[in-house]
């Protein structure tokens, strides 16, 4: 017996960590309280179960060995009768040799230093692009170089067009006509013909100062001036003294620097500290001893798959210019949170804010001065003030959570015991702040949360075969009868589809797409004939996205298209295995790889518990895990249709 439990541990080093939880189990059962009335752990009226440590879910009435690993089985600790299914109970030395240690669950306000990194960049809504108005030679270049700081009105070149010029003569002729012209009808229409050409010669650039001395009788001017629309830095020159540009032709770029924006990045998990309109800390390191403060302006909706980090928009007023474009800084936004995720802004309480620029922050509604919308309430933004007590969320450490898949599993001290006994439960949990978690759902104020010796409660737990980290229940799943020709089908169709799982996995597209087709096939021959009402309606629940997920996998044209595709007709077939089960020879297995789909996640079914993986193929093969087991169902087929070996 010896060998055989060393083969298996050189083969699967698992088996160690295993087999100690199981000693730890024992030493429960061994050093809990005995039940009362008996002399010895069982009386005459007890029935004794027997279960497997590498297998928790074998449960037999006798001792024997293990029909899956041939290990032998050891006594299942029945705990006391009161016991519910999530709960484990033992004695005051066992808890001390596990070192389990408690902390309450607490109801308050949490707080984090949310830090991130960043750029100085330009005003995006601060950038004036100067295009030529109409097409003509540039004579002149007033701003010959980028970098130049410029004020409002300032010359940027001296331009020569035809156009222009010919209509100032225009100009001239019209007011000339319009002042000797005496009937009032075509004098009317004098003044018409006057307008229009001043209207012309605004659009092109020209002054009215140069158009009054046109209209007075002097030369037309034969240069026309390009100026500066607002003050800042030009930032771009596209032009050179000598070219001649069209219309719509870009010249310069001018930047006001007066307020610029700090781009930062900020990874997944500090998106929900943060919200539009927070104040952000600013640390310039080219500027030493230099604080800015600034208000988020925008979190951007889209993530980016490469850094998985988003971009926050600061808005900064930058009036001594001492912030440039281009600079590194560093940034922190001191965040705290309330219930339901609100964050708590004492300073915005029952304040107004525009919704565009958040550095316009009012004491009662209006409209924002810069772009005109309505400013809108500080709460509408997520903000809450914090003043009443009942807003704080619940709070637990970090160390008490059990993750596994979308779970999340606790365990907690039941208070009233003469023993130490333990209740695991799920929780729902919300942001993580440094060393706790805001739990969303599952806990009360009070409650004691094990943050030491979790892990050893949960292993006690599995070789109790009771509900744990790994099988959430405590039973699987009643099975519905069914006719044998239905099962028969059902696990011709598992064939096929595992035929397609290791062709993915191979990255035999071909082949796949032949196994596609005959999975199709045989769904389109199952016979739900003879089924129940209730095993009726099983199937048709799955039936119709079963058959959308085959045809769409036997008609991919390309093998990521087909690897799409199977996920969905995973999904189906587990839930059926779940209703009839299934009777190939050999166990199946169902494996979750998080990474598949851009780190959305995907499961998918096996033969072996090694991983398999279809979703990635070669490239990454082993990524993943087994997360369940699925037996034979022999009782799903009457002994007569039952055969040995008739699969695989």
């Amino acid at each position: 017996m010896m060998d055989f439990i060393r083969r298996q541990v050189q083969k699967r080093p698992w088996l160690l960590l295993a087999a100690l939880a199981a000693a730890f189990a024992i030493g429960i059962r061994l050093g809990g309280l005995p039940h009362s009335g008996a002399a010895d752990s069982h009386d005459h009226d007890h029935t004794e179960v027997w279960t497997c440590s590498m297998h928790p879910q074998i449960r037999q009435p006798q001792s024997g060995s293990c029909p899956i690993c041939n290990m032998e089985l050891i006594p299942a600790d029945q705990g006391s009768g009161d016991l519910k299914a999530n709960q484990i109970e033992m004695s005051e030395t066992s808890k001390q040799l596990a070192r389990i240690q408690t902390a309450p669950v607490e109801q308050r306000f949490v707080d984090k230093r949310v830090r991130l990194k960043g750029q100085v960049e330009y005003d995006e809504t601060q950038v004036e692009s100067i295009t030529a108005w109409v097409s003509g030679r540039i004579d002149r270049l007033y701003v010959d170089f980028v970098g130049i700081m410029v004020r409002e009105g300032d010359h940027l070149a001296e331009m020569y067009s035809p156009e222009v010029l010919m209509a100032q003569h225009e100009l001239a002729e019209a007011f000339e006509a319009w002042e000797q012209e005496f009937r009032p009808e075509a004098k009317k229409d004098a003044q018409e013909i006057l307008e229009a050409t001043k209207d012309k010669l605004r659009l092109w650039g020209l002054s009215e100062e140069i158009m009054e001395r046109v209209m007075a009788g002097e030369e037309p001017q034969e240069q026309i001036e390009i100026d500066s629309p607002q003050g800042g830095v030009v930032i771009e020159k596209k032009v050179n003294s000598g070219e001649y540009v069209q219309v719509g032709q870009p010249l310069f770029s001018v930047a006001d620097l007066s307020t610029v924006w700090v781009i930062l990045e900020a990874y997944e998990s500090d998106l929900p500290w943060l919200r539009y309109g927070q104040d952000v800390e600013i640390e310039i390191p080219a500027l030493p001893g230099e604080e800015v403060h600034g208000r988020i302006a925008l979190i951007d909706p889209v993530l980016d798959l490469a850094t998985r980090t988003t971009r926050v928009r600061v808005n900064v007023l930058n009036s001594e210019l001492k912030l440039k474009p281009g600079m590194f800084v560093r940034a922190e936004v001191r965040s705290r949170m309330a219930r339901n995720g609100r964050v708590i802004e004492p300073e915005l309480a029952d304040k107004w804010i525009s919704p565009m620029h958040p550095e316009i922050v009012r004491d009662e509604p209006g409209d924002c001065p810069i772009c005109g919308m309505d400013l809108v309430r500080a709460a509408e933004l997520g903000f809450v003030t914090g003043d009443s007590g009942g807003e704080s969320p619940l709070v637990i450490p970090a160390s008490a959570v059990l993750f596994t898949g979308k779970r999340s599993l606790v365990y907690v001290e039941v208070q009233g015991r003469e023993s130490p006994t333990y209740e695991g439960r799920e929780v729902e949990l919300g942001a993580r702040a440094g060393d706790s978690y805001v739990v969303l759902d599952g806990l009360t104020a009070g409650e004691q949360v094990v943050v030491n010796g979790a892990f050893k409660i949960d292993s006690a737990m599995q070789l109790q075969a009771r509900p744990s980290m790994m099988t959430p229940t405590e039973d699987p799943p009643g099975r519905l009868a069914a006719p044998a020709q239905f099962v028969r089908s059902l696990d011709a169709l598992l064939e096929a589809y595992l035929e397609v799982q290791k062709a993915l996995a191979d990255n035999e597209d071909s082949k796949a797409a032949l196994s596609a087709a005959a999975a199709l096939q045989t769904f389109q021959a199952v016979d739900s004939a003879g089924l129940g009402d209730e095993a009726r309606g099983g199937w048709e629940i799955e039936r119709p996205g079963l058959e959308k997920g085959l045809t769409e996998l036997s008609q991919a044209q390309e093998i990521e298209a087909r690897r799409q595709a199977l996920y969905p007709v995973s999904t189906h077939l587990f839930k059926l295995m779940e209703v009839f089960g299934h009777t190939l020879e050999q166990p199946l297995f169902r494996a979750y790889c998080p990474m598949a789909f851009n780190n959305a996640g995907a499961d998918w079914l096996q033969e072996g518990d090694l991983i398999d993986n279809p979703y990635f193929g070669p490239a990454m093969l082993t990524c993943g895990e087994i997360k369940q087991r699925y037996e034979a169902n022999s009782a799903a087929l009457p002994p007569s249709s039952a055969a040995p070996g008739h699969r695989h």
